[in-house]
This record gives structure tokens, C-alpha cells and sequence, in this order.
């Protein structure tokens, strides 16, 4: 395993805003160039205190899997995926982020792993934050095993993304006792946690609970800068995972769904969103799903031309990453709202729905507005005089009630917890 000295680590700290080797050339021009020739120019960067070398860019592995967890076909074949991940090692691309809910992505990775294991610095997940302890201890000796590995380098807690959550985890016998329990056996040599809650993040960033985060942040998703501040004033490490909205074959930011009419026919491109997210000097590093040999390249050629966004250049993005999120509802002026006599607030609902289709997002924060708004879904008398002066000529009431299950579901599932 690569280890840095204390003096190594100190000039390194804080330098997540330091520019590649190749900085501001056109990216079209450095495709062009051989991958091995961008691979070294990409920024360096060390994982605090863990003492890890790393480039800005790491690897989202939930594509590498055969199957999605709702049954449909991946893309990417066993074959494929361990072609890739060779790839991205020969090229030095050495931090990966899996999960234990990622289907059989573990044991796509066990593949490599089996043969490169000090190459990499693997990071790990458990979901079974509801299961305590125990839970987490087994899901811990099943990714062991498919990763063929005797110990993970981060362990965490998937997706705590909220402060309840956050104190389950950390009661008596709960899923925090488990990784500490993993920490002191050497069955991993750090700990961490990803969330979807700024204000969990926060919370445990805090009181100095995990070693590792991992965070969704992007021009789209921009809520969690707060908490980015702190990490770059405590030093965290953080990983910065959806860089693009959404993984980097699906819809988000680089990709719409033309089926859907609620979704503006605008897209960002990969480039600015990658900029984006490593100017933040609280991100330590970026880690895009890279599904194939084209995507990992122009990864890796983003970074090795890294520039910082100019102020200029930051408004703009941020200025078009609002729009696509609210989709056709959020630039209506919402002749559907004047209409009701029950004074339903239709664009807010439509454009949650719409963003939840558009960016698979976990919108369980959504779901906290939705049940403390005076009036929702459950005010609608179904009179359809929204849908008369609704220039889209959507199929409102209809909308609404699909908004509005799916909010109420993730409310239910998270009193649940």
C-alpha cells in the first residue's frame, strides 16, 4: 500500500483546488491525446490522515454489476467490467466505492482484487443501518468474501441520511458499534459514512465519528456546500459521488428523457460538471461512475485539464443546472395554481416528481417538506380546472397522485427507521 510521509501529507492537505497538468486545454484536444500520457498529468491528491495517494478521480462501481436491482439488464458484462477495472489501475486510478445493495458488484470487483489487491483502496458499504451491530457485521464478512479480501480499507454505513438515522447508529448495540467492532478485529482499517442529509453529515462531521464521507454534491445539488466548509476547516476526507446528477449513462445532468415531457430538453456537459465539483476545496475526491472505456478516458482527461470555474463560469452552470432540475413546471407561471380553489401548490409537487424521474435521487428530504406544506395533494377535489389552463396540456390530477405516493412512501419508510 502507497504511503506518504507526514511532510508529503501536510503540502498536500488542502490542495483539492490545484489545477492538472494540462490545464485549460480544450478537452476535445486532450481526448486526443493517448490515455496513458493523460493519466499522469491528473492532480494528485492524499487522503488525509489515511495517508493514501490518490488522483482527483476515483470509481463508482454500482454499473459493475450483471443485473439492476429492478430486474432490467445492465451493460457491462463480467468481462468487461474486469477489463475496466485493470484498465483504470494500469492508468492509476486507485480508489473505488462499492456497496453491499449493489447487487453482484462486489464480486466483479472480487476479480481484480484477488490479483491487485495493495493496488487499490477499496471503500466499502453496509445498508443494514436498521439491523444494529449484527447486521452490519454480516454484511461485512459477506463483502469480505466476495471481494476476496481479508480486510476492506473504508467500511461505512450507507446511506444515513438523517439525524434519526444518525442516532440509531450510534445507540447501544447499534450499526456504529459493528464498524468499530470491524475497525479493532482489522476486518477494515477505517470507517465512514455516506449520506444524503446535510445536516446529518454535519452532525457526525462534528462530533468526529467516521474517518471517511461520502456525498452527493453537484451544480444541481448544491445543499451540501455548508457542510463542505466544515470538511475543508476540520480536514475530512469526503468523496464526492453523482458528480453528474446521476450515474454516467443514465438520465441527470449529461441526459433527458425525451418520453418524458415534464423534463427540459437541456443537458450539461461532463466536463463542467466535473469542474464543478473538484473547485470545491472541500472535495477531496470526485468519484463518477465510469461504465466504460470512453467514459473512464474522458474522466480521466477532465481531470488532467482540471481549471478551477471562474465566478463567471460558476454562475452559468449553476444558473442551468437550476433549470433542468425544475424541469417544464419550475418556468411555468403557474396558471395551474391560480386556478385551484384549494390553493394546492401543483408546480412544487410536479417538479419533485420530476426531478425524482429525471435524477433517481434519494428525495427522502422532499419528502420532509412535502408533509409539513399547508396543502398538498390531499386538498385536490379533483374539479380538473388546473388542467384546463395548463399550456403542456398535462395530465395533472394524474401527476399529482403518483407525486404524491411517492412522497408519502418515503415519509412512511423513514418513520420506520
Amino acid at each position: 500500500m502507497e504511503s506518504v510521509t507526514r511532510r508529503e501529507f501536510m503540502s498536500t492537505v488542502g490542495m483539492s483546488i490545484a489545477a492538472g497538468g494540462l490545464a485549460g486545454l480544450p478537452l476535445e484536444q486532450a481526448m486526443a491525446q493517448p490515455i496513458e500520457a493523460l493519466a499522469e498529468k491528473m492532480p494528485r491528491r492524499v487522503l488525509g490522515h489515511m495517508g493514501w495517494k490518490t488522483p482527483a478521480i476515483g470509481l463508482g462501481t454500482m454499473f459493475h454489476r450483471s443485473m439492476w436491482e429492478n430486474g432490467h439488464a445492465s451493460t457491462i458484462s463480467p468481462q468487461q467490467s474486469e477489463r475496466l477495472l485493470n484498465t483504470a489501475l494500469d492508468l492509476g486510478v486507485n480508489c473505488w466505492e462499492t456497496g453491499r445493495a449493489y447487487s453482484n458488484a462486489e464480486a466483479m470487483l472480487g476479480q481484480v482484487l484477488t490479483k491487485r489487491r495493495d493496488e487499490v483502496f477499496m471503500a466499502d458499504k453496509s445498508h443494514k443501518l436498521k439491523a444494529g451491530k449484527e447486521g452490519v457485521l454480516r454484511d461485512l464478512e459477506i463483502s469480505l468474501s466476495n471481494l476476496k479480501t481479508d480486510y476492506i480499507d473504508c467500511f461505512s454505513l450507507h446511506n444515513c441520511s438523517s439525524e434519526n438515522e444518525l442516532n440509531m447508529a450510534m445507540a447501544p448495540n447499534g450499526a456504529y458499534e459493528g464498524l468499530v467492532q470491524a475497525k479493532k478485529e482489522g476486518k477494515t482499517r477505517f470507517i465512514g459514512m455516506t449520506s444524503h442529509s446535510c445536516r446529518a453529515w454535519m452532525k457526525a462531521m462534528r462530533q468526529d465519528l467516521f474517518d471517511m464521507y461520502v456525498i452527493p454534491h453537484n451544480s444541481m445539488s448544491r445543499e451540501f456546500e455548508r457542510g463542505l466548509k466544515l470538511a475543508r476547516k476540520k480536514n475530512v476526507v469526503v468523496w464526492n459521488m453523482k458528480p453528474f446528477g446521476c450515474g454516467d449513462t443514465g438520465v441527470g445532468l449529461l441526459n433527458y428523457d425525451s418520453s418524458d415531457r415534464g423534463q427540459l430538453p437541456e443537458v450539461m456537459k461532463d466536463e463542467e460538471c466535473l469542474r464543478f465539483v473538484l473547485s470545491n476545496p472541500g472535495v477531496t475526491i470526485a468519484i463518477p461512475g465510469s461504465s466504460t472505456l470512453a467514459y473512464l478516458k474522458r474522466n480521466i482527461a477532465i481531470a488532467a485539464t482540471f481549471k478551477p470555474l471562474s465566478t463567471k463560469e460558476r454562475a452559468d452552470v449553476t444558473a442551468r443546472a437550476d433549470r433542468i432540475k425544475t424541469g417544464v413546471c419550475g418556468l411555468c407561471e403557474k396558471p395551474c395554481e391560480f386556478a385551484c380553489p384549494n390553493e394546492v401548490p401543483i408546480s412544487f409537487i410536479l417538479s419533485k416528481k420530476q426531478m425524482d424521474s429525471r435524477f433517481m435521487y434519494d428525495t427522502r428530504q422532499n419528502s420532509d417538506y412535502y408533509s409539513g406544506m399547508d396543502h398538498d395533494y390531499m386538498d385536490c377535489d379533483g374539479c380538473g380546472e388546473c388542467e384546463a389552463v395548463c399550456e403542456q396540456k398535462f395530465e395533472i390530477r394524474k401527476d399529482m397522485a403518483t407525486a404524491h405516493q411517492r412522497l408519502s412512501e418515503l415519509r412512511a419508510i423513514k418513520m420506520t427507521h
